[in-house]
């Protein structure tokens, strides 16, 4: 059993004399470990542990990415099997519409198609007027809660029940302040 010399930590700078503590032949034990410390091979295994954790985020990236471009396929193509069916659908009913309205009209096949459209018409008018007027009833309520002054609680202090039970003289409903009801002795009073 040799001594491996290219193991053996050299000595440094403080040993040059020969005259420090710890600086004999044999090295000391915190000499081992800071001998066994390589910073070299240290960076490296530090660069190599980076290299991975790039890697496993640039993964987790394309399986996100993946799977996100997965669900937009598949949406886009529910939404055009709906959007089919849904014409399809909306077609056999105004046929139905035409062919009731051409019998109605003694056999006039341009007036029940005529008839037939224009309801189609003011039915898709109506849904699009029905939206907007629902989309500025919402406007409008966002905008008043934006904009209406906040009630005034400095002068009257934040809403609290009185010893009645009634908010700011708004009066409880009979029977709400006293569980026991009006006319009624609680349990425990004489």
């Amino acid at each position: 059993m040799g001594v491996d010399s290219s193991r053996t930590p050299e000595r440094g700078p403080a040993c040059a004399g020969g005259a420090s503590v710890g600086c004999s032949g044999a090295a000391s034990d915190g000499d081992e470990a800071a001998a066994r410390f390589d910073p070299e091979l240290a960076f490296q295994e530090l660069l190599a542990g980076l290299l991975r954790w790039i890697d496993l985020q640039a993964e987790r990236l394309r399986l996100t990415l993946e799977r996100s471009l997965l669900r937009a396929a598949l949406g886009l193509a529910f939404g055009v099997f709906a959007l089919v069916w849904i014409g399809a659908a909306s077609l056999a009913v105004l046929r139905g519409l035409r062919g009731g309205l051409t019998s109605l009209f003694d056999g006039n096949v341009w007036l029940g198609d005529l008839t037939a459209g224009l309801l189609a018409l003011a039915l898709l008018a109506a849904s699009v007027a029905l939206l907007l007027h629902r989309g500025a009833r919402r406007e409008l309520a966002r905008l008043k809660a934006k904009y209406e002054p906040e009630p005034d609680l400095h002068r009257h202090g934040p809403a609290r029940a009185n010893r009645n039970g009634d908010l700011h003289g708004v009066p409880a409903t009979p029977g709400a302040a006293d569980p026991a009801g009006p006319g009624r002795e609680r349990a425990g009073s004489s």
